[in-house]
């Protein structure tokens, strides 16, 4: 999820969303040559924070786009900020009119309130000190940010951010707009179906995540699976294909062997405490989601360790240290969005032991999602309500729900679950690696800008793997 201005300037005449206070029509786009590339063009709009409110002050979205053929112009693509324009084929830019819109940019109200999580706190505790820790901290720093950005920090949820593309529709002057997002996790798409579905020419989620996972151990575990079964896949490939550099041992077998040594804490960071192991896990998972080259460059970093014995950190302290002799981790300000978009409260290190267990018992090799469960430590001592809890996905329009088969970042079977909660919903499996069916499939991005540009889909498809 994502820090997004709030959209929502309906114009005269424009269908009411319950709950949105109705707004007169936006001005025109100021439209012109963007400084980094004079190809795009650049604007922006300026916002409500509030969709719900006209007192709550605005915000200013920046906006790019790639012009269509004049000659085949099918319509506008919105895509979020997490998928690049540039990514899309030539044939979704000759067809469509390309904007994209930012995330938004927080401006200080009060300059004195901090608004930075300590870089001296453990962020996955490993007792009941260290969690009373983590808790007290983050919550120093989300109160620290409601107080320095004031209304706007508690408005970077996704629903907003459907409110967000909506507005830019408006502004756009049109009807109906198409929208995709490869990015999984992201969850804008299905909020601006919920919200806004009659306004959908054509929607694509590729790598969508379910939003029927209500508690933060249903949560973790769903995500957890995913990166034991894309890892289970490398694994597959590894042992017989000739691009491997571990195919010579027993990688599952070394794989749980290291995951001993991290959890016994045999293994040290570059400050000299103890590896987490979700530290390593994302560093795998980032890995395991480009498999073009992450999964080679994996396989390299395995074999050098099962070969000289090395410890999981050895040759990255080496190269940090010799970059940077005087190293130290940076202190961040929070994002808030998972903690918005969801209900994920942890209030006792006992909870956090029941939810690693949950964990392990899911992916009883890899027995963590680094990134999710990390995400998720991060919300602990969350002192507001959930601004868009969890709820199914629902709506009517057409859609196309991408899906990839090892996934580490998508729960397994989410796709199927998000369709079928779709009256009409079609489906394209890439039967491969990876995180977006459209990055990595050639056959399921035919398939996609098919049904972008037609706005239909024929059928279920399938399409065969791409290994590395």
């Amino acid at each position: 999820m994502r820090l997004r201005a709030i959209l929502a300037a309906l114009s005269a005449g424009a269908l009411c969303v319950a709950g949105v206070v109705p707004a007169t029509a936006a001005p025109p786009l100021d439209w012109r040559p963007c400084a980094q590339d004079s190809s795009v063009d650049c604007a922006e709009l300026t916002v409500r924070i509030d969709p719900a409110s006209a007192s709550d002050g605005t915000t200013t979205l920046r906006l790019t786009r790639t012009k269509a053929d004049p000659a085949q112009r099918v319509g506008v693509l919105v895509v979020p900020p997490s998928t690049s324009a540039s990514a899309l084929s030539a044939r979704l830019r000759t067809a469509f009119d390309v904007v994209t819109y930012s995330e938004r940019v927080l401006t200080p109200v009060d300059t004195s309130a901090s608004c930075k999580t300590p870089t001296t706190v453990a962020a996955s505790p490993r007792n009941a000190q260290e969690f009373t820790h983590l808790r007290a901290a983050n919550l120093t720093a989300f109160t620290g940010c409601a107080r320095r950005y004031g209304v706007a920090w508690q408005h970077l949820d996704s629903a907003t951010e459907a409110h967000d593309v909506d507005a830019v529709r408006t502004a756009l002057g049109e009807d109906r707009i198409s929208f995709l997002s490869t990015a999984t996790g992201e969850i804008v798409g299905q909020e601006y179906l919920r919200l806004f579905g009659q306004r959908l020419r054509a929607l694509v989620l590729d790598g969508p995540t379910r939003r029927d996972l209500a508690t933060a151990a249903e949560y973790s575990a769903a995500h957890a699976r995913a990166a034991e079964k894309a890892f289970g896949a490398f694994a597959d490939w590894c042992a017989t294909a000739s691009t491997c550099a571990a195919r010579t041992f027993d990688l599952r077998s070394f794989y749980a062997e290291t995951i001993g040594k991290i959890e016994r804490g045999e293994f040290r960071d570059l400050r000299g405490n103890p590896l987490e192991l979700t530290d390593w896990a994302s560093v795998v998972e980032m890995s395991l989601a480009t498999p073009r080259f992450g999964w080679l460059d994996l396989a390299q970093h395995l074999r050098e360790m099962h070969d000289r014995s090395l410890p999981v950190d050895t040759r990255a302290e080496a190269v940090a240290r010799e970059a940077s002799p005087d190293f130290t981790a940076q202190a961040v300000e929070p994002a808030p969005g998972l903690c918005q978009d969801w209900n994920l409260p942890i209030t006792t290190y006992a909870q956090v032991g029941e939810i690693r267990s949950a964990m392990v018992a899911a992916a009883p090799l890899t027995h963590v999602n680094g990134q999710r469960w990390s995400a998720v430590l991060r919300c602990v001592g969350w002192p507001f309500p959930a601004a868009n809890p969890p709820t199914p996905t629902r709506g009517t329009a057409p859609v196309l729900v991408a899906s990839t088969a090892f996934n580490p970042a998508a729960p397994p079977g989410s796709a199927e679950v998000v369709a079928a909660g779709i009256p009409g919903a079609t489906t394209v499996s890439y039967h491969g690696p990876g995180t977006s069916a459209y990055q990595f499939s050639s056959c399921a991005r035919t398939a996609i800008d098919d049904f972008l540009i037609t706005g239909r889909a024929a059928a279920d498809a399938g399409c065969p793997a791409v290994w590395p």
